[in-house]
């Protein structure tokens, strides 16, 4: 009946049928129990229970495989998402990864898991996700079933050389989710998936995703270790090894890649943008709660910069970016000193260094509190922008820009009108990727009278956040 889409006739029958507990029908009863489920989503009352029970067979009955357990729980974590399910669900189909990789071997079986799923995982965690799937998309979307029924086969779509990208895909739906440290995790897995397997470049990309976690446990060196590896990796002109039967669906993926090499004082502009900026922030912002602390943390920094300035193509970029810490460090860096000046286009190390003195006079709290913002709101847009395709750290921007700010405000209350329901709100903004409205609410605070066409340009500057 489920053959022929009678789902509602076939209801009752699946529901006895999934009572059939003799040992040797463990594998028909588990997919009993599945389709079961599938029928009462279809019937417009969805329980999670039966999904559950199949799993749970799976792991007592000495009938049934780990493949079987697999695919048990990919179905509950399809069900998940279509029942809008978000946290539980991500945790479900992090575990299917973890155990579809720990089990790998080479049999058609496996390999036809492991296609279904990299294709969902391609799907929950691909950036690209909100474009609507279509017939010529290598992207199926995930239904139920998919895991239980004769699925077309796809273990030709397999190759050791695209084993990487489902651990790197993960990072991204971590990302998308908020799940820092599973993201940073999955970034290893995919540098070592990549080394064992292909190249060692194509798995480093995904250290991006590891930022973040870096920066939430203070370890401001591997931060910026992160990013220098990922960054510096993007422009290398290694290729995916695609096996023959996805290049036959997909003609377009035997053109070469196109690799945008950028100028080396760029590539280590971007390392110090991704890697070192969140850091300082995360310094500052431990600055009001500890200085002495953050002081130390500093110099870990400059440790840092040192490090990956023996190693660039552009070690004057580094030298700008020490400069400046060193300066924050031994407090003589002032807004007047470089306000208002502008880099010329294109000259990254001089922009690289204003970026970061805009953020760092904070930390020494010598300025006023206007000079401040003003040195910071202006880069309000270039962040939004330049952080479009990385959500993850733009949410971790935006909420350390705000912490910061909080910090500085509850200790020059004084100078704020409503102090408390100011970081309050910041606070909220920034939850929400709205760093332009955190400037602005500061600015109105301030009594900062903000041109209407200038404030709705800075209000425009929002991190997109899932």
């Amino acid at each position: 009946m489920t053959d022929l889409d009678r789902w509602n006739e076939a209801l009752s029958w699946l529901e006895a049928a999934s009572e059939y507990r003799e040992h040797h029908l463990a594998l028909h009863r588990q997919q009993n129990l599945l389709r079961y489920g599938h029928a009462l989503y279809r019937a417009g009352t969805p329980e999670a229970a039966p999904f559950r029970e199949a799993i749970q067979l799976a792991e007592i009955d000495d009938t049934l495989t780990p493949l079987n357990g697999i695919r048990a729980r990919a179905e509950y974590a399809t069900f998940l998402w279509l029942t809008g399910t978000k946290t539980d669900h991500f945790r479900e189909w992090s575990l299917v990864g973890q155990r579809t990789l720990a089990i790998r071997e080479d049999s058609q079986r496996w390999k036809q898991l492991f296609v279904l799923v990299a294709n969902h995982t391609n799907f929950w965690g691909n950036r690209m996700a909100k474009a609507v799937t279509s017939d010529n998309n290598m992207v199926a979307k995930p239904e139920l079933g998919m895991f239980i029924t004769d699925y077309v086969d796809l273990s030709d779509r397999y190759s050791d050389g695209v084993l990487f990208v489902m651990p790197g895909n993960m990072t991204w739906f971590a990302e998308r989710v908020g799940e820092t440290k599973e993201a940073a995790d999955w970034a290893r897995v995919a540098v070592e998936t990549a080394t064992q397997f292909t190249e060692p470049r194509l798995g480093k990309g995904f250290l991006l995703q590891a930022v973040p976690y870096a920066v939430e446990t203070a370890r401001y060196r591997a931060s910026v270790e992160y990013a220098a590896e990922a960054i510096r990796s993007l422009g290398a002109q290694d290729t995916i090894e695609f096996p023959e039967a996805t290049l036959r669906d997909n003609p377009s993926l035997k053109r070469s890649r196109t690799v945008t090499v950028f100028p080396p004082a760029q590539t280590e502009a971007n390392v110090i943008t991704v890697g070192l900026l969140p850091s300082l922030l995360g310094v500052i912002g431990e600055s009001f709660r500890d200085r002495t602390n953050a002081l130390l943390q500093v110099d870990n920094l400059v440790e840092a910069c040192s490090s990956q300035r023996d190693g660039s193509d552009a070690p004057e970029t580094w030298d700008a970016a020490l400069d400046v810490l060193k300066s924050i460090r031994n407090g003589s860096l002032r807004y007047r000193d470089f306000m208002p000046d502008k880099s010329a286009p294109g000259d990254w190390t001089a922009q690289t260094a204003g970026l970061l003195k805009s953020f760092g006079l904070m930390m020494l709290n010598d300025d006023e509190a206007v000079d401040l913002l003003r040195a910071q709101i202006r880069w309000a847009n270039w962040l939004t922008q330049s952080f479009t395709s990385f959500r993850g750290i733009g949410r971790m921007l935006s909420s350390l820009v705000a912490n910061a700010w909080a910090g500085y405000i509850v200790q020059n209350s004084f100078r704020f009108r409503r102090p408390s329901h100011l970081v309050n709100s910041i606070l909220s903004c920034a939850a929400k990727g709205e760093l332009g409205r955190v400037f602005v609410e500061i600015g109105e605070s301030l009594g900062v009278s903000i041109p209407h066409e200038l404030r709705e340009q800075f209000l425009g500057a929002v991190f997109e956040i899932d």
